[in-house]
């Protein structure tokens, strides 16, 4: 069958994007720690609300033609035809986001005069960071649909962590004060080095050099060719709106230096959540041609084998993160220990959202953006205020509560709109998740722990 075809596809793209991810998380997890321990939770939840702001405009930047370039990527083989969808998100994201930049500034500008410190910091922190974020994402599109997830990834899942690691532990070394404009500035240099090293090379770089070259020919009608992506703007940001939001929120409610802890403990807490975001990758392309032909049945097929697998490795690496949670302040530094107080409802909601599979990419490539829409201007601005409320109430540990509220909200409603209108029911299958925790089951007990002692070792002993 057709589906099952697609489902080998995305399952052995899976598996090799998996353990880049993997290797990507490891670096990450390691940046991320020495990044709090040099900063202090203060300086930390500085440069963490200052790279949410910069994810959330980086994402708003080319006005939804970076989702509108990989499902167009995906159907084309004429590379003038692909230089020009490239060129014209591109130019939307350039335009746009020097207006973004500017604003930015002046904002944090405004901030500085008023004596509004923190804020200040965030925005220019944010402005700065803008630019290598958004060509850091436009490129990871562009590279999807031509090379694969695994290769579109591996450069910034790699080598900015590693490098940050290198470049910090030398100005450590050097006595260099680190500060959250220190973690700023080497971010920005590492991802533009990372994005011009990895763009222009192979069939990326031949196609980035045809979009160069044939930039003016190709956006004559610019305005037009944007209105097709605006409608893809809460597809672009939406999936990061929640999280990347979140911590401007927390800063409202209980201060900069609880965005450090919880910023930590999402990060921590997002690790089982790995392969559905891969997932939602990998399933975009298949799931549209399934759409555009309509096959119903394979689409069910593959969220649900989708949304079951993913649940599955959650719960397993809850469990361990669980156990291993006390030991997060002996790791960082005793200022973080409300960190694993925050691990229990952040995980609940992390399951919520791997139950559900990939809705995401269900959303976007079965014409249900309007409905996605909505779904944002009601749920999102709810789950803010369960944050701001609970976090007014009982500090970091009740804005994780209102998180958590928040996203399986969302989950049901999503779950709901997309049943209705595409008969797409995504939930993991319970019979498999029964059959496949009573085959791990058997298999430990199976092993025995101790090998068997028989009565001569006994006398032996004796």
């Amino acid at each position: 069958m057709v589906w099952r075809t697609y489902l080998v596809a995305v399952r052995s793209e899976l598996v090799r994007t998996l353990a880049v991810r993997i290797l990507g998380v490891l670096l990450a997890f390691v940046s991320t720690t020495i990044t709090a321990r040099l900063l202090g939770p203060e300086q930390f939840g500085a440069w963490s609300a200052g790279l949410s702001l910069a994810t959330l405009l980086a994402a708003l930047a080319p006005l939804g033609m970076d989702r509108v370039l990989v499902r167009q990527l995906s159907v084309l083989s004429d590379d003038t035809g692909r230089a020009a969808k490239l060129a014209i998100a591109h130019s939307c994201a350039l335009r746009f986001g020097v207006l973004l930049l500017a604003i930015g500034v002046l904002a944090g500008g405004v901030c500085r005069l008023a004596g509004w410190s923190d804020w200040s910091e965030t925005l220019l922190l944010g402005s700065l960071l803008l630019t290598p974020l958004t060509l850091t994402w436009l490129r990871q599109w562009a590279a999807i649909p031509l090379v694969g997830t695994r290769a579109a990834v591996l450069p910034e899942q790699v080598l900015i962590p590693a490098g940050t690691v290198v470049i910090f532990g030398a100005l450590q070394g050097l006595s260099v004060t680190l500060t959250a404009t220190t973690a700023a500035l080497v971010f920005t240099v590492l991802s533009i080095l990372v994005w011009a090293m990895s763009t222009f090379r192979g069939e990326l770089g031949r196609l980035y050099l045809s979009a160069i070259r044939g930039r003016s020919d190709f956006c004559t009608d610019l305005r037009g060719r944007a209105t097709e992506g605006l409608q893809f703007v809460p597809m672009a940001v939406g999936p990061m709106l929640c999280q990347r939001f979140t911590p401007l929120v927390m800063a409202a409610c209980c201060g900069f230096e609880e965005i450090a802890h919880f910023s930590y403990a999402l990060l921590i807490t997002g690790i089982p959540a790995i392969p559905m975001g891969i997932l939602n990758l990998n399933l975009i392309p298949p799931l549209a041609r399934m759409y555009q032909v309509g096959d119903t049945g394979g689409q069910q097929r593959i969220v649900e084998k989708s949304a079951t697998a993913s649940l599955s490795i959650a719960l397993l690496l809850s469990a361990l993160i669980l156990l291993t949670a006390p030991l997060i302040p002996l790791v960082l530094d005793p200022r973080y220990a409300p960190v694993p107080t925050l691990i229990p409802a952040l995980l609940l909601a992390m399951l919520a959202d791997c139950a559900t599979g990939p809705t995401f990419s269900v959303m976007q490539t079965l014409g249900l953006e309007r409905t996605y829409l909505r779904l944002l201007a009601t749920l999102v601005p709810l789950q803010m205020l369960l944050i701001f409320c609970f976090g007014t109430l009982a500090s970091v540990q009740g804005a994780a509560v209102g998180y958590c509220l928040g996203r399986m909200l969302w989950n049901i409603a999503a779950v709901t709109v997309i049943w209705r209108a595409r008969r797409l029911l995504l939930l993991p299958s319970l019979r498999s998740l029964r059959a496949g925790w009573q085959q791990l089951l058997r298999n430990a007990s199976a092993q025995p722990l101790l090998p068997a002692v028989g009565d001569n070792d006994l006398r032996r002993v004796a």
